[in-house]
């Protein structure tokens, strides 16, 4: 990383030398910015990392219920939000947590329980880049912690493995995700997760989706199967809107039908934009220093 904002902030120095300094360096270190790439909408997480020296951070609302009966329904509010740190184009470390409201309305009265869920600390690494039907494939690996205290408590640490694939074209992408999920409850059974999503580029801002995930049980439990679909807008290179929704459920045998929707939002913020900019403008003090290995100083 340290050679790639080098060469970066030279580029960037005879560039402004030759144009007298006529010339808006944001928009040209604007130009050399990875656009963002978010794991939102929907469960699949993207096979590729945030980028070079990169923070992201993604977050939303999520709205559910469903009614079992004249007299019982029960509500959820749900904010998942996830901070990734990118360190190469191949390696990022990233972290999850969540708030989780429920309330459950009952002839006896309501009956709620609220707090955060045990937060999880991961680390991905894109090993290959596609192209057309060649996929992006990457590895994501999870620990989720203890946590004894409040009404989401878990008693053993959890863990999971996913393999996430993206075949992408000039309009569609295929992307999958697939693993292995030790939930931390006291059952050593594992499940396996399973996305498989279908993109779509509504031009250069918009773009589209729709999905089914669900998980499969290794302890003999039928498989659950969920749909959901959804809408990202992109109105800079580094922050992007969602709004999708789905149905819980409708397809698992003995689950509870219901359905859900959610709001959100990702953006990140380049630290290799942040770095050749201070740079840029110490040299044009006069303060030539040391530029990453390269001493412009007597």
């Amino acid at each position: 990383m340290l050679a790639r904002l080098s060469l970066l902030v030279l580029f960037l120095i005879s560039f402004s030398v030759y144009a007298q300094f006529n010339f808006d360096v944001d928009k040209i270190l604007e130009k050399l910015i990875s656009p963002i790439q978010s794991d939102r909408p929907g469960q699949a997480f993207n096979p590729t990392t945030c980028g070079i020296a990169a923070i992201q951070i993604q977050s939303g609302f999520s709205y559910s219920r469903y009614n079992s009966g004249i007299d019982s329904n029960w509500k959820n509010y749900y904010i998942p939000t996830t901070i990734r740190l990118g360190f190469t184009r191949k390696w990022e470390f990233n972290s999850s947590f969540y708030y989780n409201y429920n309330n459950w309305s009952t002839f006896a009265g309501p009956v709620k329980s609220s707090g955060f869920q045990s937060p999880e600390i991961g680390i991905r690494y894109a090993f290959m880049k596609g192209d057309g039907w060649k996929p992006f494939m990457a590895l994501q690996s999870n620990l989720s912690f203890l946590s004894h205290r409040g009404d989401y408590q878990q008693q053993q640490f959890g863990s999971s493995f996913l393999l996430s694939t993206s075949n992408r074209f000039n309009v569609l992408s295929i992307n999958t995700n697939i693993g292995i999920k030790f939930l931390g409850t006291g059952n050593m059974n594992p499940v396996i997760p399973y996305v498989v999503n279908f993109g779509f580029n509504l031009g250069e801002k918009w773009s589209m989706f729709a999905e089914g995930f669900g998980q499969f049980s290794t302890s003999g439990i039928a498989p659950t199967i969920n749909t959901d679909a959804g809408l990202a807008f992109t109105p800079t290179k580094l922050i992007q809107l969602d709004l999708f929704g789905g149905w819980l459920g409708g397809f698992s045998s003995g689950a509870t039908e219901h359905w859900f929707v959610e709001l959100g939002v990702s953006y990140k913020i380049s630290l290799m934009k942040y770095f050749a900019k201070k740079k840029i403008e110490e040299f044009k003090k006069g303060n030539f220093g040391n530029f990453g290995g390269f001493n412009f100083g007597g």
